[in-house]
């Protein structure tokens, strides 16, 4: 096990990860004859049984990295496809700026400097949500620390947060949550 251990800085240039075996009723065939090519090579009497066995154990370990990695914690870097960490930097900071305005995907999109589509794809990759939806989930979180922590009317937290209405704040928490505003602000 330890030269398992030792091989993803070697050979696939990876500190941290783990070893993700095939499910129930799925067997790896390459992966088995290979275990029976290192039990048949060990021979203690043999010193070149030694050197044998160590070879099939390194070829069986770099087919299991190989064909059942699981390399943990990527990191938003690793991901292709989606938004560059100064990207997704820029336009977070622009919406949790700006929740109290519209905020279509084009004037998003154009702080990204990327079109409306291709943006709207990498949002996606990046945060799994689209960037509607996104953007609805940080006008709540706002919309409940206001509720939570000032005494400001409801309907001027729905305006502050973007919510053409206390109504559509009250509908869309709703909705999300199960609760409304006015629960939330009996809570505290």
């Amino acid at each position: 096990m330890r030269l398992l251990n030792d091989m993803p800085d070697g050979e696939f240039n990876e500190g941290t990860f783990e070893l993700r075996l095939p499910g129930p009723g799925r067997a790896d065939d390459r992966a088995q004859a290979l275990a029976r090519l290192v039990a048949s090579g060990v021979d203690k009497d043999d010193p070149a049984g030694e050197a044998c066995a160590d070879s099939f154990i390194a070829i069986f370990s770099v087919h299991l990295l190989r064909k059942h990695p699981s390399v943990k914690d990527p990191g938003p870097s690793q991901f292709s496809g989606g938004l560059s960490p100064g990207t997704w930097r820029r336009v977070n900071d622009f919406i949790h700026s700006h929740l109290g305005e519209a905020l279509s995907l084009q004037r998003m999109a154009a702080v990204a400097r990327l079109s409306s589509s291709h943006f709207a794809r990498a949002f996606r990759e990046s945060t799994g949500n689209s960037p509607h939806r996104y953007v609805v989930a940080c006008r709540l979180a706002r919309a409940r620390k206001l509720i939570i922590d000032t005494f400001m009317p409801l309907a001027e937290v729905a305006k502050a947060c973007g919510f053409s209405s206390n109504s559509h704040l009250t509908a869309t928490m709703r909705q999300a949550w199960g609760v409304t505003p006015t629960d939330l602000r009996r809570q505290r």
